[in-house]
């Protein structure tokens, strides 16, 4: 395996920022504006709450009883998805020495043909400053790195809720592809923990798994 190129970095941007249509202005979402709250599965206790790494959000629950992530920085996510993805074994980190800033979103080359990036609420260029918003880990549809894919997608949600098993993850990622492979489009499922895991079947020759963040 090796590093990804520049090259290959620029063309499946090209792809996934194609694919999204209007590109998030300001900290926007790509895709639908808000994941589908009907689409939940169920994660044990609906208490947890994803990790965090600041005092301005408590991460509970409001009187409807949807739970919100606490806030968390660009860096401090990118510092626990190398964390989990050294914990995995996996070599190749998401280094700002393979970062592209495009449209206000942070996309870094891994391995092979697999990207990662990380759109924030609001962009600054300051990533110990921008909030994490929603970042996805995506390949081209003829790629042949979908091990890879799944891998990198596992470490990027346990960063992003260390409590999270291998199992449920597993199980989460089966929902989100079944789904969006039956609706023939991308499609969010709830997680209960502030999260939401999507998967898209065929982003104009891209696929990606996507976890948002749900802040108050």
């Amino acid at each position: 395996m090796k590093k990804l190129s520049a090259a290959v970095l620029a063309l499946l941007m090209a792809l996934l920022i194609t694919a999204c249509g209007e590109e998030p202005t300001d900290g926007n979402l790509t895709g639908d504006t808000q994941p589908p709250a009907s689409n939940q599965q169920q994660n044990g206790e609906n208490t947890s709450s994803a990790d965090q790494n600041t005092d301005t959000d408590t991460g509970s629950d409001d009187n409807s009883g949807t739970v919100y992530s606490q806030k968390v920085t660009v860096l401090k996510t990118i510092e626990q998805f190398n964390s989990e993805l050294t914990k995995k074994g996996i070599e190749y980190l998401a280094d700002n020495e393979y970062v592209t800033i495009h449209e206000n979103a942070y996309f870094f080359g891994l391995v092979d043909d697999v990207g990662f990036y990380i759109y924030p609420v609001q962009y600054t260029g300051d990533q110990a400053a921008d909030i994490s918003l929603e970042m996805g880990v995506f390949i081209p549809s003829d790629s042949k790195s979908t091990a890879l894919l799944e891998d990198y997608t596992n470490c990027l949600l346990k960063a992003n809720d260390s409590t999270l098993t291998d199992d449920t993850i597993t199980s989460a990622m089966a929902s989100a592809k079944e789904l969006a492979e039956l609706e023939g489009d991308s499609q969010y499922i709830d997680l209960e923990n502030g999260l939401y895991l999507g998967y898209d079947t065929d982003f104009d020759g891209s696929i990606r798994y996507v976890v948002r963040r749900v802040y108050e």
